[in-house]
């Protein structure tokens, strides 16, 4: 990728900051599911059925957090050309910890020459850690990407009259578009022996961030819920140890309760905005120079907030696709069948099968869903045809690798340009995401697929990468 191509300064304030190129990395080794339910003694369909998992990646001890985003890093610089110059910006989201101190970003600094003035360090908090890397990087591009941008005037002779000598000058600003952000994200999943060990994987994620982006996320839809919760966690000191501590039930009830908290939020946000844009179109036109204020606000919103696809009444039939951070799929489903019982209880219904199942629960209350086993029966089987259309096509990695932990969640974008016919088939649709980590942190926010077509190949290369994979033996990785 050229950084220095000139661009007119007219079009120096960014604009659809986002994804412009991403890589995922993960080892070439994994187990087999069904095997390690053979090893394991566990029922048939176990881990294959009932969590919904393929395969399960991992690697060797010559690879640790450090190298594999290392590795992930290079594939982004060398195969998109990225000139290390051109990143003002790097941070690194792990729960994945070789030091105490010392951050896995100062390593990537080796990657960036001479180049040291790179801002950014480490982001932790569990599976939460890579989303909340990745907003820095976009707030970062926003804020600077003006002050990063470089001017040089050319003195151009226009006219060189006759006796007496004439010079007269013309100026020609010239602009060096500001410098980009990386954002980089990578986890080895382990657990001891015993029920979680099948939800390990290990992966890592890289992406620019930068103006004009092929996946732009949308301005002020940004949705989080926070809390304190002892679900799982990893102590250090007298208690430290290799694997986590894991409450499964617990977390898998924060998990819901924070999904609940941040899709009504990221709702009131879309409304919030829709609002503000009809107000502000009100009030323009109380003006004697409408079309021209009408122009300048409505380009200045859309630019700013991003509100031209905004949907006033936000259900998950208004994404192409929805994208959830993904311990083990069948969570997934589980959570995107919330999703639809929320859209019932807020009137949306039509995009719904035999929503007339729904209704005995209607008058329950949220805290009552989380372990109703009748509740899930019912709103996995309204949600099964969406599902199937929006979210389980893109799980092909986190089946097939595992919980990444903070890649969990992007690997699915990767996934939605495979599984496109063409890029045109997905120009300007909208795709939502929700991250979670425990702890507990978690976001809610939406992208744009814009129309910037150099990075449609991206998807392609990783997943023939996968198709690539070594067997290993249930005995090797034991």
């Amino acid at each position: 990728m050229n950084s220095t191509n000139p661009t007119s300064p007219a079009n120096c304030e960014p604009k659809n900051v986002g994804i412009r190129a991403m890589e995922l990395y993960f080892p070439r080794t994994y187990v087999e599911q069904r095997e390690l339910e053979e090893f394991d003694k566990v029922s048939e369909g176990k881990y294959t059925i009932g969590l919904g998992q393929q395969q399960m990646a991992f690697c060797g001890d010559h690879e640790d957090i450090a190298s594999i985003c290392m590795t992930v890093l290079t594939m982004l610089l060398e195969r998109y050309e990225i000139d290390p110059h051109s990143i003002g910006f790097c941070a690194v989201g792990t729960e994945t910890l070789i030091d105490k101190s010392k951050s896995v970003k100062t390593q990537l600094m080796d990657l960036f020459g001479d180049n040291t003035d790179v801002e950014g360090v480490d982001v932790k908090n569990a599976c939460f850690g890579g989303t909340q890397a990745l907003f820095h990087a976009v707030d970062w591009v926003y804020a600077n990407w003006q002050t990063e941008t470089k001017y040089t005037c050319n003195y151009i002779a226009l006219e060189l009259g006759a006796f007496p000598i004439r010079l007269n000058y013309g100026v020609k600003i010239v602009l060096f578009p500001g410098r980009y952000a990386v954002v980089v994200m990578g986890d080895i999943a382990i657990y001891e022996p015993g029920a979680a060990r099948c939800t390990g994987g290990v992966g890592a994620f890289a992406a620019l961030i930068g103006p004009d982006a092929l996946i732009s996320f949308d301005r002020g839809l940004r949705a989080t819920h926070m809390t304190n919760v002892w679900d799982f966690y990893k102590p250090i000191g007298g208690g430290s140890k290799e694997f986590p501590v894991v409450n499964g039930p617990i977390s898998l009830t924060s998990y819901m309760k924070s999904l609940d908290s941040a899709y009504r939020a990221y709702r009131q946000k879309a409304m919030r905005l829709q609002q503000n844009c009809g107000s502000l179109k009100k009030l323009v036109s109380c003006f004697k120079l409408r079309n021209e204020l009408i122009d300048f606000g409505s380009n200045d919103i859309k630019s700013k907030l991003q509100l031209s696809n905004v949907v006033e009444e936000v259900n998950v039939n208004s994404f192409k696709a929805v994208m959830f951070h993904s311990p083990f799929c069948r969570n997934v489903q589980k959570a995107f069948a919330r999703l639809c019982y929320l859209d019932y209880l807020n009137g949306a219904n039509d995009h719904l099968l035999n929503s007339e199942q729904l209704k005995p629960f209607r008058s329950m209350k949220l805290e009552e869903t989380y372990k109703n086993r009748d509740f899930m029966t019912a709103t996995l089987k309204a949600s099964e045809q969406l599902w199937l259309q929006k979210v389980d096509p893109y799980l092909l990695f986190n089946k097939r690798v595992g919980n990444m932990y903070t890649p969990s969640v992007f690997a699915q974008l990767l996934a939605l340009f495979h599984r496109s016919s063409s890029l045109e088939s997905i120009r300007h649709e909208r795709i939502l995401l929700f991250s979670y980590g425990s702890g507990a942190a978690s976001a809610m926010f939406s992208a744009t697929i814009c129309d910037n077509i150099d990075d449609h190949h991206s998807g392609k290369k990783v997943v023939e990468y996968v198709i690539q994979d070594v067997i290993t033996y249930i005995c090797d990785f034991d």
